[in-house]
C-alpha cells in the first residue's frame, strides 16, 4: 500500500488523541474545580455556622451591655433628683447609688473570635452572600465606635469622679455598698474594707455643685455610650436573620 495513503489516517488518529488528551485535561480540571468549589462550600457553611453561634452571644452580650448603661444613667437621675431632698433617702441607700454610678464600660464585652478567624485570614470572600459582608463589615466598624465612646467613661472616672471622691468622700464606705452588677441581679463581691474614723453621710455630697456637675457630665456620657450600643441592636438581628438564610441557602 502507498505510504501516501495511510498518512491521512494517521494524521486524524494524532488529530484524536490530541482530543482525548485535552479533553481528559479539561475533564479533570473540572473535577478539581467541582471539589474544591464543594470544598469551599463546606466551609462557608462551617464559618455561617460558627458566626450564627457568635452573634446568638453577642444578641445576650449587647442586651447586658445596654441594661448596663441604662443603669448607670437612671442611679445617676436618682442622685440629682435626690438632691432637692437629700433626707428624703437613707443614707446607705445613698452609698449605694454613688458605687453603683461609680462603674465604668467595658465589663462586658462582645465574642469577635469566629469573625476575626473570617476576616483576618481572608475567608470573608467564602460567604457568596455580598448583603451579609457588609453586614459583617459594618458591625466591625460600629462595635469600634461604640467601643470608643464607651472609653469616656473610665477618663470620667479618673479624671473626675474619682479624684473629687477622694477629697470629699469615704471611700472605703462607698466600695463596701457595692453589692451587684449594674443592670443585672448578679452579685458582686469585693474584698470589704475597714472603714476608719467612722462613717460619712455622703447626703451632704448632694448639694455640692461640683458633684451635681458630675453627675450631670456621668449622665451626658451614658447618653452617648447608650446611643452606638442601641444602634447595635437592630445590627445584631440583621445578622442573625442573614446568617440563617445564607446557611439555608447552602444546605439545600
Amino acid at each position: 500500500m502507498n505510504p501516501e495513503a495511510r498518512r491521512p489516517s494517521q494524521v486524524f488518529r494524532r488529530v484524536l488523541d490530541a482530543i482525548a488528551i485535552v479533553a481528559s485535561i479539561l475533564l479533570a480540571f473540572g473535577i478539581d474545580a467541582a471539589w474544591q468549589e464543594r470544598g469551599e462550600r463546606r466551609e462557608e457553611l462551617r464559618i455561617l455556622a460558627a458566626l450564627h453561634d457568635e452573634f446568638a452571644v453577642n444578641q445576650e452580650r449587647l442586651a447586658g451591655i445596654v441594661a448596663f448603661h441604662a443603669d448607670l444613667k437612671a442611679t445617676a437621675h436618682a442622685l440629682m433628683e435626690a438632691a432637692r431632698d437629700p433626707a428624703s433617702l437613707p443614707a446607705d441607700s445613698i452609698d449605694r447609688m454613688i458605687t453603683n454610678v461609680s462603674w465604668w464600660g467595658g465589663f462586658i464585652t462582645f465574642e469577635s473570635a469566629a469573625l476575626d478567624a473570617v476576616v483576618l485570614g481572608g475567608q470573608l470572600d467564602l460567604i457568596r452572600d455580598e448583603r451579609l459582608r457588609r453586614l459583617l463589615t459594618a458591625w466591625r466598624r460600629d462595635v469600634a465606635v461604640a467601643t470608643a465612646q464607651e472609653a469616656q467613661e473610665f477618663e470620667h472616672y479618673s479624671q473626675v469622679w474619682m479624684p473629687m471622691l477622694r477629697n470629699h468622700a469615704n471611700l472605703a464606705q462607698i466600695g463596701n455598698a457595692t453589692t451587684t452588677i449594674p443592670g443585672s441581679r448578679e452579685a458582686y463581691s469585693a474584698d470589704r474594707v475597714p472603714v476608719v474614723l467612722g462613717g460619712v453621710d455622703h447626703r451632704q455630697l448632694l448639694r455640692d455643685r461640683g458633684f451635681q456637675n458630675a453627675l450631670v457630665q456621668k449622665v451626658w456620657i451614658e447618653d452617648d455610650v447608650l446611643r452606638a450600643y442601641r444602634h447595635l441592636e437592630p445590627q445584631v438581628e440583621e445578622l442573625l436573620r442573614a446568617l440563617e438564610q445564607a446557611g439555608a441557602r447552602q444546605g439545600t
